[in-house]
């Protein structure tokens, strides 16, 4: 007897399964950094410095929501390719009387000036709490450093740019973006206790999805058996929605 057909039936029934089991997991468990604040649009953006050891740039800070990383942008006066490390301290204010947390990172020259850099902090920061942040630069660093800045965001109302630990220009800030790491499970009831409208916005969107999914995959399933055709009805969100956070987020 010709069992082919059959063993590739198996084979296919367990190959959708895994990956709708796989692309679900992966969706709603990895832990991802989520954006809780917008960086300055770049038509607002200027470029504050040199900044060195001397002029050390620092910034008074709110966080929405408790914040495990910062994004601020910075520019390596070098050619193209230098680069230096540059850290980051986050204290409780700007006395600096308590340290919260620090990052370290390593901006590199590129021909747009301002790149994007990344503090991962070695300790999340607190939610409705304000800090005051300076970022660190070597006193052997070759290179000028310039800081991104924004002037007049109404996001930033309340905080302030600080030049060597003094009041900067009172109408700049740096330019910075919070995010928050957490699972997509975390996320989604994160926003649910604080914007349950968006929370039913996703449920409802996630339904029709499936809904669609459900309908594709009778009609092109429908030979099969109900295991196979509800395999492939939960596979094809998942993979859509890993392949959303994907393109989202790496």
């Amino acid at each position: 007897m010709n069992t082919s057909p059959a063993r590739f039936h198996a084979l296919a029934l367990v190959g959708v399964w895994f990956l709708s089991v796989l692309s679900w997991a992966t969706a709603l468990l990895l832990p991802l950094d989520w954006p809780v604040s917008s960086m300055p649009a770049r038509s607002a953006l200027i470029a504050i410095g040199p900044v060195s050891e001397f002029v050390v740039p620092g910034q008074s800070f709110g966080t929405p929501e408790a914040v495990s990383a910062i994004d601020v942008l910075i520019r390596v006066g070098g050619p193209f390719g230098a680069s230096t490390p540059v850290g980051m301290a986050v204290y409780e204010d700007v006395e600096r009387t308590s340290l919260v947390a620090r990052s370290a990172a390593e901006p590199v020259s590129v021909p747009a000036g301002l790149a994007v850099v990344r503090f991962d902090l070695d300790t999340p920061i607190d939610g409705n709490r304000r800090f005051y942040l300076e970022l660190e630069i070597p006193p052997d660093n070759p290179w000028p450093i310039f800081v991104g800045g924004t002037r007049d965001d109404p996001q930033r109302a309340g905080d302030r740019l600080f030049l060597e630990r003094r009041p900067g220009w009172s109408d700049q800030d740096l330019a910075y973006q919070f995010f928050r790491r957490q699972t997509g499970v975390e996320r989604f009831i994160h926003t649910a206790s604080v914007r349950p409208e968006m929370a039913w916005t996703i449920v409802l969107s996630l339904v029709a999805v499936l809904g669609m999914s459900a309908g594709l995959s009778l009609l092109a399933l429908r030979n099969h058996g109900w295991i196979t055709i509800t395999g492939s009805a939960v596979a094809l969100p998942g993979l859509a929605l890993l392949a959303l956070l994907v393109w989202l987020f790496l």
